[in-house]
């Protein structure tokens, strides 16, 4: 791919995106100059926990987990994000260090924007404000998680789990609803903070009473209405 396609493309999927859907073509195809874009494979690291960031991210493709890792080994995931997520500008703004690590989960390609670039992408005030509106949903989403984690079961977690993912990578199989990504035991572990074998016992109480199906790393939700009363929705 030339320069100038791979310009082209990014300046695309960049108009695709909320945050830079209100550029003007010719504004933004000068911006898309100063892009790096950086590719990872899955397991790799995009920044470590405690990192000074130059750069904020913008994922074209693929999917990345914000996680927290204590010294004993221990990890929960944050947040999962995925393409037209951007992370890392809310470091660039407080200059302060990472909180969590970035790590991808699947093959990942990323923009990275520099700071200068984004300092230049804030004096624009539909920029500024499609930010803020992202910021304050990812407060509510840590909030979200916040409580999810402190107040209730595991069972609760699970099913606010599952109930998620399906909304957002669900499709219909005829007789439910199907994961359609691989997730292994261990990954929703860590985002539920709970361990692989209590994970297990209840995703086979749960598959032996026919609320899911598990094949593999491949979950199907059989009875969403189950999984809905057993999630206590948020009011």
């Amino acid at each position: 791919m030339s320069r100038n396609q791979s310009r082209t493309e990014r300046s695309t999927i960049l108009r695709s995106l909320p945050l830079f859907s209100h550029f003007e073509a010719a504004a933004l195809e000068r911006e898309v100059a100063f892009l790096q874009e950086t590719e990872f494979d899955a397991g790799q690291p995009v920044f470590q926990q405690g990192e000074q960031l130059e750069t904020a991210v913008l994922l074209m493709s693929g999917s990345v987990a914000m996680r927290l890792s204590s010294e004993e080994g221990r990890e929960v995931i944050v947040r999962e994000l995925g393409p037209g997520d951007m992370f890392g500008e809310v470091e660039l703004i407080t200059g302060e260090p990472t909180l969590c690590e970035a790590v991808a989960l699947t093959r990942t390609r990323a923009l990275r924007v520099r700071r200068a670039l984004f300092n230049r992408l804030l004096d624009d005030p539909g920029f500024s404000r499609k930010l803020l509106v992202r910021v304050c949903g990812q407060v509510r989403e840590i909030m979200v998680f916040a409580e999810t984690m402190s107040l209730h079961t595991l069972e609760t977690r699970l099913a606010r789990l599952l109930i998620r993912l399906s909304d957002r990578d669900g499709r219909d199989v005829g007789d439910g609803i199907l994961i359609d990504r691989p997730i292994s035991q261990s990954v929703i572990g860590q985002m539920i903070n709970a361990s692989r074998p209590k994970i297990n016992l209840q995703m086979r109480r749960w598959h032996c009473a026919e609320f899911i199906r598990v094949q593999g790393s491949h979950i199907t939700i059989l009875d969403p209405d189950a999984l809905n009363a057993l999630s206590r929705p948020l009011r």
